[in-house]
Parts: C-alpha cells; structure tokens; sequence
C-alpha cells in the first residue's frame, strides 16, 4: 500500500508495512491483553496464513533459520524430562500438584508453540518482500518504543494505568496488590514483573548499538524503552547496562571517530536523560524510594559490605534470603526430579532460575538446554554483520545473568524477543541477504 497526495509519495509501501509489522511484534513479544491470550490468536492466524500462502517455502524456511535445530532440541530435551526426570520421580513417589506440571509445560511448551509459526510468517513475509534484516530489528525496536511510551503514560497519568491494570485483571486472571499497583506497574503486556523488564532491557540495548553503529536516533529511542524496566523491573537495568559497555568496548576497539562521536550522543543523552529519569521519578516517592533501594545495594556490593551488613529491604540479601537455595540429592541433582521449586506443593519456594532448572532437568538436562542456546548464538557470534553479532553476545550475557534473578526461558518478553532475533539473523546468514554495517 503506497499513499501518494498529486505526485508526491506520503508513505511507501515499506513503511506501511513496518508499521503493521511493529504492531505485530508487540503483540507477539508483549502480549498486551486486549483480549483474551492474544499470543495464541496471533499463533492460529500466522499458522493459518503460512499454510495456506507457504506452503513450498515454509521447510525451506525453518531449515535456512535452524527452527529445525531448536525444535529438534526442544522435542529432546522434553523427552528426557519426561522419562528419566519425571520418570524418577515416580520411582521414589515425589510427585507434586498436577497444576505445577502444566506451569512447566506452559512456560517450556508455549515459547515454542507459539514462536515458531509466527517466526515462520515474519520470515516467510520478508522473503516475499526482499527486505534486508534492518527491517525485522527496526520493526522489534518499535515494539520496545511502543511499550515504552505506554509505561511512561501509565506513570504520568493514574486513569491510564488504571486502565491499563483493570484489563490485566480481566484479560489475564491476575490479581495485584496495592503495594505492586502503586510502586510499579507501569505498561501494557500480558506480565510486567522482571521477565518484562528481561525483555525490554534485550530491546533497548540491541536499540542503542543500533544507534552507535547506523541511526543516532536510536540511541534516544533507546532510552525511551529503557525508561520501561526502569519503572517496573531493576535487574532489566543492570541488564540495558550491560549493552552499554558492551557497545563501549567495541567503539574503544574500533577507535573510529565516527563511533567516538556516536559515544559523545550517547554520554550526552544518557546524560540529560538520566536527569530528566530522576525529575520524573521524584513525582512518586513510592517508585523512587523502590528505585534507590536497588543503587544502594549495588553501592554496598561495590563497597564490600557483606549481606549480613545490608538492610533488610536490600534486593539483593531478599533474593539470597528467602528464595530456596535447595538443591536435590547428588543423584537427583545429576537427573532431574521433573518438577521445579517455583510455586510446588510441599516445597519452599524459589523464583532463581538455576536453582528450578536443576530441580527439573538435573545437571544433565540443563547442559543440554544450555547447550541448545550456546550452539545457536554462537551462530550469530560468529556473523559479519555488527548488529547480528553484538545481538548474539549481549542475549547469551543477558540468558545467563537473568537466570540469577528468575527463569530465562519461557514464554515471557525477553525469552520470545531472544528466538526472534535467533531466527531472523541465522536465516538472513544463511540466504546470504544480510547487509554488513
């Protein structure tokens, strides 16, 4: 679709398209509940079409993009679980409540089942179009941009996070407290606990090499969707700092000067940004007072105070302190129990990824979870092209140190936001139409 006025192009074709496909990468990666599961809607019409528009370019499609692979691994990994984790379990009659078994399945299964057919139809849709991978990332940034604009109105104005809470409520089954709803809370997806800020911190940093390597603006768009885990996830921080340094070292390696005055932008609006950030945040002591709480506990880390010296609300002496640090016995730690700590009947519970995923799959299942993930980013590691190896170098960071705070995988923002860019950037690499910035 092409909107002209007399002679003169208003919007291309492609721009149209990019704004339908931002729409479309915020529903997938954030899940906003308009609805009921709209994740699972978007699924059924992206299965849909690509069966019925692509059918002869669909398995060329998972193979050039490794879905294959994931699946193949996935399927594997599953099995073991099933067999020999669960299947002990059995054996010793540690079994827990049924509903936990279908929180597993939901949280393993449903990143697959419904990031594969979508997945499917962005690629299939792009190699229809021709469009170089600049698309598909400028389209996910969008998504982030979308979200953050939405938690930065939920902040400014209470009868849009009003509404906004009001349609989690009935769109998702959830309840929240008020402590919750009036220190965070800020946005428009399907969750926004600390996979919410897992994801967007994925977004924004991918966002801010983005703006040092080709467009400057994407370094203040970059701030734009940091402010979104800043409001409502402080590990999604930590997170969106990580790519900062990380696009540091690479503009020091370079020693270009063309870089060195993206970094100068970059200073510059982290800068004027963080001060406008902290104004803001003074408008509510609640959010504030949550905020600082996390720089004082980096502050006392950095000092070498120990945890026992560190306050009480200290997040980081809550993390180590009342979640589960439990781990099986040496035999059961090797194969897995099939079932985690997070929310078990019988169990105290943890929310640390590490600690539920050796609950579940053993030492063993976890070596080949983790080495599905490693095998795939090294895949992008290893790219010509800047932003598809800095993508894979900054999500296997990310993986590995959210897992410390909660459980990476999933269907959650920064899990779905991770096979996305997977995907996208082993397929282009693979139908060499891979633009080298």
């Amino acid at each position: 679709m092409t909107v002209t006025f007399g002679e003169k192009t208003l919007v291309t074709k492609k721009k149209f398209d990019k704004v339908l496909w931002s729409l479309y990468m915020f529903v997938l990666i954030f899940a906003p509940p308009i609805i009921p599961y709209p994740q699972l809607v978007l699924m059924m019409i992206s299965l849909i079409l690509v069966i019925g528009q692509y059918r002869n370019l669909y398995k060329m499609v998972t193979v050039k993009s490794s879905m294959n692979i994931w699946l193949k691994g996935m399927v594997l990994w599953a099995m073991y679980v099933v067999v020999i984790s669960l299947g002990e379990s059995l054996l010793v009659g540690d079994i827990v409540d049924f509903p936990h078994y279908i929180h597993i399945f939901n949280r393993y299964g449903m990143l697959s089942i419904v990031g594969i057919p979508c997945c499917l139809f962005i690629l299939c849709e792009f190699q229809k179009h021709n469009y170089d991978i600049s698309v598909p990332i400028e389209c996910i940034i969008n998504a982030g941009i979308v979200e953050g604009i939405c938690s930065i109105a939920a902040f400014v104005s209470p009868e849009i996070k009003s509404v906004f809470i009001s349609m989690m409520e009935k769109f998702t089954g959830g309840t929240y407290s008020i402590w919750y709803t009036t220190v965070r809370s800020y946005g428009f997806a399907g969750t926004l606990v600390d996979t919410f800020g897992y994801g967007i911190a994925l977004i924004a940093g991918i966002c801010f090499f983005y703006g040092i390597i080709k467009k400057r603006k994407y370094i203040i768009y970059s701030f734009i969707i940091a402010i979104a885990t800043l409001l409502n996830s402080r590990t999604g921080v930590a997170i969106y700092f990580i790519s900062i340094g990380i696009s540091l070292l690479y503009v020091l390696k370079k020693c270009s000067l063309k870089y060195l005055k993206a970094i100068f932008v970059a200073v510059l609006v982290i800068g004027i940004g963080g001060f406008v950030a902290f104004q803001f945040l003074k408008t509510n002591e609640a959010t504030l007072g949550w905020v600082m709480k996390a720089v004082d506990s980096v502050t006392n880390l950095f000092e070498g105070n120990g945890l026992e010296n560190a306050d009480s609300a200290d997040p980081v002496k809550l993390l180590f302190t009342t979640q589960s640090l439990e781990l099986p016995s040496l035999f059961r730690m090797i194969v897995g129990t099939g079932h985690s700590l997070y929310q078990a009947q019988g169990y105290r519970h943890s929310d640390i990824g590490y600690i539920n995923e050796i609950w579940l799959c053993g030492i063993i299942g976890c070596l080949m979870l983790y080495g599905l993930l490693v095998f795939l980013m090294r895949k992008l590691i290893r790219s010509k092209n800047e932003i598809v190896r800095f993508s894979g170098i900054y999500m296997m960071l990310a993986y590995f140190i959210f897992n410390v705070k909660g459980i990476s995988l999933g269907y959650n923002p920064g899990a779905i936001t991770m096979l996305i860019m997977i995907f996208i950037s082993i397929y282009y690499e693979n139908t060499k139409t891979v633009v080298y910035i």
